[in-house]
């Protein structure tokens, strides 16, 4: 190449070398501007789409429709008092915390009904029902009540299950039956003031509640702990051959007047939900009543004195209809004092329950032949 035409080359490589770093002096703020909004932008996608120390641990989960599964465990471990899965064999049979609570109209709405894992029900004078209310430790109660006084036969149930028995005095007859029974597990409010409280929003005689911390409390300063007791007999309705009546939808309990019950069976949570006095039932904080399992025994009473007081028998045997999962078995109830209830069902095969809380309904009435429906 020429001299001339080498010098020609060199001076336009210089003049554009030149142009070059003119526009990278003038330019160098805004481009490295720019690279650091899309590096600080990046950081923050990063930082929102993975977890760190400061981001929340609750995250919201909506959906459209309550969803229940067959409750199954990895461990095997269930729970004696309802069958349902816990996380080690310590958790299977912790002492049962029991609560005579009143259903009376006066006492409505009540509390600690919808949380119980097992509810006997039986009537008591006046044609008005009570209920025994069932608690593991693990339970979340919120307020139980209003607590009412026991009944020789809710005593029966107490020592049964070896639980404590929360009540607010008896009738001659229940407070000397838990005077002569060994280990019994009595929590009267008469003596025992400061496992309860007498709410200011009710009135005399319905106003006084307790809760699973002070059942507790008061089951630690007493030592008193589990007693063995036979638990029933459970199955996970993917795997049940128990035969039924399929689809039932309606068990109406023959109670009397506003204390006549129903349940409703909905496929969609596999549950049975309580109305009473043709309301669903709810508790005062807005539960509704809603269980696994409903069993309606059938027995007879006896009436023992002015004040129209029963005796009801709990022994022997008799009728009894046995319903969880949509499917309803007739059969025949067995049990012997001190024992729990048995079922049966025509081929003298036990009736298994579904693993979950369970209401049993103790009627005296003129049979159950009509209360499927």
């Amino acid at each position: 190449m020429q001299p001339k035409r080498l010098n020609d080359v060199l001076e336009k490589a210089e003049d554009r070398s030149e142009q070059f770093v003119s526009f990278f002096t003038r330019s160098w703020r805004p481009i490295a501007g720019g690279a650091a909004a899309l590096f600080v932008l990046s950081l923050l996608i990063v930082w929102m789409t993975i977890d760190h120390p400061f981001s929340p641990k609750e995250k919201l989960i909506v959906t459209s429709a309550p969803v229940t599964t067959t409750v199954t465990s990895s461990t095997g471990f269930y729970r004696q008092l309802d069958g349902v899965a816990v996380a080690d064999t310590t958790s299977t049979t912790l002492l049962p915390l029991g609560v005579m609570v009143e259903n009376s109209i006066d006492a409505w709405p009540l509390s600690g009904v919808a949380k119980a894992n097992v509810v006997f029900e039986a009537p008591v004078e006046g044609s008005i029902t009570r209920f025994f209310l069932l608690f593991d430790p693990k339970t979340e109660s919120g307020e139980i009540g209003p607590v009412r006084s026991a009944r020789p036969y809710y005593v029966d149930l107490a020592s049964t299950f070896g639980s404590v028995y929360a009540h607010v005095g008896g009738s001659p007859d229940a407070l000397n039956q838990i005077s002569k029974t060994d280990g019994f597990k009595n929590l009267d409010q008469f003596f025992n003031d400061k496992y309860f409280w007498r709410s200011a929003s009710r009135y005399a005689p319905h106003n006084v509640y307790t809760d699973v911390s002070k059942l507790t409390a008061a089951a630690e300063k007493n030592t008193w702990t589990a007693s063995p007791f036979t638990s029933w007999t459970y199955e996970e309705i993917a795997t049940s051959t128990s035969v039924g009546t399929a689809s039932t939808s309606t068990i109406r309990v023959p109670y009397a007047g506003a204390y006549a019950a129903t349940w409703a069976y909905d496929p969609q949570t596999g549950l049975y939900t309580r109305s009473q006095n043709h309301r669903i039932q709810k508790d005062a904080d807005g539960t509704v009543v809603s269980v696994k399992n409903v069993v309606v025994i059938d027995t007879d009473e006896t009436v023992l004195d002015e004040k129209g007081r029963l005796s009801v028998r709990m022994t022997g045997t008799g009728d009894v209809i046995v319903a969880h999962d949509g499917k309803v078995i007739r059969g025949t109830w067995s049990r012997k004092g001190g024992q729990n209830f048995a079922f049966t069902d025509a081929d003298g095969k036990m009736i298994p329950l579904g693993r979950g809380k369970t209401w049993v309904s103790i009627v005296t009435s003129s049979g159950l032949g009509d209360i499927v429906q």
